[in-house]
Order: structure tokens, then C-alpha cells, then sequence
């Protein structure tokens, strides 16, 4: 994009300031952020946040390879994990609650929202599985789990096509702003503002 795009602006505030308060908000237990390049410039931006904040040494490595080190600081004494990527920014704290409500009910099961015929992100992930993401599925990442495991998989079905988009060129920026901008029109920020960054 020729910039950092999780340091867009987005409701008046960084795009990863915006996702991350919404986790935050949610009914997760703890938020771990695991920055690539820029680390210092996404730490400031997340300044007052509470969160645990890691740093992935090979960026470039890709999604996995960030996923993994964030694995590193998750307590053995949870159940599961939600992986969010950092530039869906019309991830609400509503729609995390109703992900993490599925979960709740059906925990032995891998679940993620689908749009359409689509499928998005957050996903959750339960904790038996964590060992197998820390050393398998080096080519495919994530996409690896859910094919050796498609018994395990539920998908969630949502009116809201914000969980298979991101934001990887300005005209995905653009457009997806755009897009919250039009679907409320009487909340100038969008759903999202309604989160907050106290919660852990």
C-alpha cells in the first residue's frame, strides 16, 4: 500500500487501535497483539490499551508465523483461542460475543463466520489444536487445520461481509469505509465506536 496500513486512520484512530479495543470489549479473556514491522509506531498507537504486546522477529513470514508467536503467550489453562487479523476493521465486539456464543455452545469445534458463500475471519480455534498449529501446516497455515479437520469445522453464518474482506490495497481502504459509512448512517463511526479498551 506504500504505508503501514494498520496506522490508517479509521473512527478517528488507528485501523489496529480500532480492531484491537473491540477485542478488548469482547468476552475473550485476554488480547494478545503480535506486531511485525513498525513495532514501535504500533505500540504508540496502542498506548492505554490493555493488552499483551509481542513482537514476530520474521515479519515476512507470514500469517502463521505470527499466529505461532502469539501461541507462545497463551496460558495452558484455557480452553481456545481467537485468531483476528489485524486489518478487518469493521470487526465489532458485537459479532466477536456472537462468534465466541457458538463456540460456547459446540467447544470441541473449530467455528468461523461465513458471508455467503464465503468464508471469514475471526476464527476460533480450541486449545487441543494448538500444538498441531505451533509445528504443522508450514505451507498453508491456518487453511491446513481446517482441511485435515473438516469434521471439526461449524461455520457461522452472518448478514455482515466485513469478515471476508481486508484491507490490502487503498481501494480495499476505500471501499470498505465507505461501505460501514453507508450501512449506518445515523452512527458517523460506525458500530465499532461502541467498543471499548478497558477489558482485558
Amino acid at each position: 500500500m506504500g504505508q503501514q496500513k494498520l496506522l490508517l486512520p479509521w473512527n478517528g484512530r488507528p485501523v489496529i487501535r480500532q480492531i484491537v479495543s473491540q477485542v478488548v470489549a469482547s468476552q475473550v479473556s485476554r488480547t494478545i497483539v503480535v506486531s511485525g514491522g513498525d513495532h514501535e509506531a504500533l505500540a504508540r498507537s496502542l498506548e492505554g490499551v490493555v493488552i499483551t504486546l509481542t513482537r514476530n522477529p520474521l515479519p515476512k513470514a507470514g500469517m502463521l508465523a505470527s499466529l505461532r508467536v502469539g501461541l507462545k503467550s497463551v496460558s495452558p489453562d484455557d480452553h481456545g483461542f481467537l485468531v483476528v487479523l489485524g486489518d478487518q476493521p469493521s470487526l465489532t465486539t458485537r459479532l466477536l460475543d456472537r462468534l465466541l456464543k457458538c463456540w460456547r455452545a459446540e467447544p470441541q469445534s473449530i467455528w468461523r463466520p461465513q458471508f455467503q458463500s464465503a468464508h471469514g475471519h475471526p476464527v476460533v480455534i480450541p486449545m487441543e489444536f494448538r500444538q498441531a498449529v505451533m509445528t504443522e501446516f508450514d505451507q498453508l497455515g491456518l487453511k491446513g487445520l481446517l482441511r485435515r479437520y473438516p469434521d471439526r469445522v461449524r461455520n457461522w453464518r452472518v448478514d455482515d461481509p466485513g469478515v471476508v474482506v481486508d484491507i490490502d490495497t487503498p481501494e480495499d481502504y476505500e471501499r470498505e469505509l465507505a461501505r460501514v459509512t453507508a450501512r449506518y448512517p445515523s452512527e458517523p463511526d460506525g458500530p465499532a465506536q461502541r467498543g471499548g479498551e478497558g477489558r482485558g
